[in-house]
């Protein structure tokens, strides 16, 4: 659990930041930050992580206190940066082997959950190739696997989606869902609507420094972009208990047509799509309707 009480954090060459910022973050929880570039969502999860200090406010890691128990909120943290940074000449297993082990695992205990991490997002067969020859997403799995393996009761993750492929992406979605069913807590900044959707129990919306909008994906998503759908026919039928149960509410008209709500831009069309082939279906015209 994470308990964030009235933090602020500006530069002073460009007086961008954050100002009086709460909230909490409950056990099992999954809690979304949405805003646009400039906003505040790194500053305010780089003072969470306790990289940086803030001017006023404070904040508790499971009863730690994040500003004078700095050691014990870092132990029961995890953390994924957007950019994932790793030792380039060496393997993928030895970057995490080396996370692990900073975190106090034993060897045994180590070798056990990072086997089983590499295994789950398809890391296995490279975790002895050097992080160097990773591609981007690779990396980015990588970082999940860094941020996971410890075992922490706090999940920072900072656009933890982007760049990973279809498949990936489900099991990411997967691993979240299962760490929040056994009472981790997860602060998830990402502007992905369909993941916000997908995963977050709440969601804040940071503007300028400031949290202006709290509330459950429907309503925060609702109040700000408007709701379309988008209306598809289908070559063959799809699997609606993969598409429509999980991506919101799709209908089937003899197995050959399907709507589902859609939010945001034109791009997240590009999103159910995908959700489409996923539930082993394929389109052959689809269009996104008005709002209501």
């Amino acid at each position: 659990m994470i308990e964030v009480e009235n933090i602020s954090r500006r530069y002073k060459s460009s007086g961008r930041g954050v100002e009086d910022i709460s909230f909490a973050v409950r056990p099992g929880e999954v809690f979304g930050l949405m805003g646009p570039n400039g906003s505040g969502k790194s500053t305010l999860l780089r003072v969470l992580s306790t990289a940086m200090a803030p001017d006023s406010g404070t904040f508790r890691v499971n009863g730690a206190d994040g500003l004078r128990e700095k050691r014990r909120a870092r132990a029961a943290m995890g953390l994924m940066v957007d950019r994932p940074t790793h030792y380039g000449d060496l393997s993928g297993w030895a970057n995490a082997y080396l996370f692990a082990r900073a975190y106090g695992m034993e060897e045994k205990e180590a070798n056990a959950a990072l086997a089983e991490l590499f295994d789950y997002f398809g890391l296995g067969e490279y975790r002895d190739d050097r992080a160097k020859t990773y591609s981007y997403g690779m990396g980015k799995k990588l970082g999940l696997i860094e941020a996971m393996a410890h075992a922490p009761r706090f999940l920072i993750l900072d656009e933890p989606s982007l760049g990973l492929d279809y498949t990936s992406q489900l099991a990411y979605e997967q691993k979240i869902r299962e760490l929040a069913s056994n009472g981790v807590s997860v602060l998830l900044a990402s502007n992905a609507v369909a993941e916000v959707e997908a995963l977050c129990d709440r969601v804040a919306f940071l503007h300028r420094g400031r949290l202006v909008e709290e509330g459950t994906p429907e309503e925060l998503i609702s109040s700000i972009e408007g709701i379309r759908r988008i209306e598809a026919t289908l070559r063959n039928p799809v699997d609606y208990a993969l598409w429509g149960d999980k991506r919101g509410g799709a209908r089937d008209d003899g197995g050959q047509e399907a709507r589902a709500p859609v939010r945001g831009p034109g791009g997240h069309r590009r999103g159910r799509g995908r959700g489409v082939v996923g539930a082993g279906g394929t389109s052959r015209t689809s269009r996104c309707a008005g709002r209501r």
